[in-house]
This record gives C-alpha cells, structure tokens and sequence, in this order.
C-alpha cells in the first residue's frame, strides 16, 4: 500500500497577473478508472477523466505542461487529448518505452498516419 499515492500534487507557476484557467470549485474527484488500469502496467497511472480535470484546471489549451514523473504517459496522453503540450520524464526504461508507443500511436490516430516521428 503507497499512502503516497493518495493524492496528486499540481504546480502552477505563473507571470504577472496570470489566473487559473477554473477558479474555486471542489478539491474532491471521483471518477471509474477500470478502463483505464486495463492500458497500463503501472500501478499508478491516473484516469483520463482524472488528468483531464487537473489539467483544465491547471492551465490553458497550446500551453507547455511538465510532467515529472511520466510512468507510461496517462498525462502525456491526456494532455495531447485536451490541447496541451506535454514534457514528461520517466527514469523506469519499461515504462517510458510503453509509454512512447502509445503516445505515437496516439499521434498516428490524431493525424491519419500523417506524422513523422525524429
């Protein structure tokens, strides 16, 4: 059991007089993530529904968003799915190569097949 992983830890750094995208609101979610945990082999992959929440209410679509644990990419792929540009880092080779594939396949699906990968 990882009480580390309990919660989700989200920064926003910010320049002059920058506002969240959704202010207020609850700090409570709930979503059904079995569909979700079927696509990755990390314990501690979120939802799609999760990570889309964070991030609308973190930032705004076309912005850079780091992810500094990037597992096998949830974020990454969230954030494709929800206009952002994604950075994420993972140490573990097994899950950042699983991770690059689906975040390729998803890029295929994206654009028919038309996307070059360097």
């Amino acid at each position: 059991y990882n009480t580390t992983k309990d919660y989700e830890i989200c920064v926003k750094f910010r320049r002059n007089k920058a506002i969240l995208p959704e202010a207020g609101g609850s700090s409570v979610f709930t979503c059904d993530g079995s569909a979700d945990a079927k696509q990755y082999n990390n314990p501690f992959s979120k939802p799609f529904e999760l990570w889309e929440w964070l991030i609308k209410k973190v930032s705004l679509p076309g912005q850079l968003i780091l992810d500094p644990f990037g597992g096998e990419f949830s974020f990454a792929r969230a954030a494709i799915n929800t206009g952002r540009n994604p950075v994420s880092v993972e140490i573990d080779e097994v899950h950042y190569n699983k991770g690059l594939v689906d975040v390729q396949n998803l890029y295929k699906t994206l654009y028919r097949g038309e996307v070059k990968f360097v």
